[in-house]
């Protein structure tokens, strides 16, 4: 007979306040005060709250159809930095 009890309290306690944290986050990004955007290497924008996209002047659906770009939708004078990151 072989017998294994683990102490997991950590664990879950970890998870826990991951959870919360993670809903913390979300919540702050999809209030609609300021525009949020996530984007990839190649220029494309793989998350936009509705504030940005209001902000931009684009719609859910050019969002989700991929027609929204980091240099289509920053202005000429900006651009240059968009290469510095």
């Amino acid at each position: 007979v072989f017998s294994l009890v683990l102490d997991v309290t950590d664990r879950v306690a970890s998870r826990n306040a991951l959870s919360q944290s993670e809903t913390r986050l979300r919540r702050l990004i999809e209030c609609s005060i300021f525009g949020v955007a996530l984007g990839d290497f190649q220029g494309g924008i793989r998350y936009a709250n509705d504030a940005l996209l209001r902000i931009i002047g684009y719609t859910r659906k050019d969002f989700q159809q991929g027609c929204i770009r980091w240099g289509e939708v920053t202005p000429p004078e900006w651009r240059h930095l968009d290469g510095e990151v």
